[in-house]
């Protein structure tokens, strides 16, 4: 993102909140009617999404995990393999751990709902290049 779109966005944003428009009352007006409406719905989503989310994590960290161990750069730790029929399948209980205290740590470290959502922006907002 070029940083000079971001102080157009803010114009566009004060341009439109100025001006009484049927766009602005529209954009107002039907979330607050369909809100209730779609609620549990999106809140089954954003569960299921949580769900899909926490399991990339953990396998991504087991993965890595288990190729650092391979390389030689990794202290050694317990790899339970919870198939015979399927290579590649593991659980590494003190990586369990490591991530469940870390999990924790971030959402005690968070006062609220807004900072956990302001450091997802700025992070977002200020990522390197190498993110893209």
């Amino acid at each position: 993102m070029h940083i000079g779109v971001v102080p157009m966005h803010y114009g566009q944003c004060a341009l439109s909140l100025c001006t009484i428009t049927f766009c602005n009352l529209v954009l107002i007006v039907i979330p607050l009617i369909i809100a209730d409406a779609i609620y549990w719905p999106a809140f089954v989503i954003a569960t299921a999404a949580a769900i899909v989310a926490s399991q990339a994590t953990i396998s991504a960290t087991y993965s890595i995990i288990k190729q650092a161990l391979a390389l030689g750069c990794f202290p050694r730790v317990k790899i339970v393999h919870t198939s015979k029929k399927f290579l590649g399948q593991i659980y590494i209980p003190d990586i369990n751990w490591v991530l469940l205290v870390l999990c924790i740590a971030v959402t005690a470290g968070f006062k609220n709902q807004s900072q956990i959502g302001n450091a997802y922006g700025k992070f977002f907002l200020w990522r390197p290049k190498s993110f893209m």
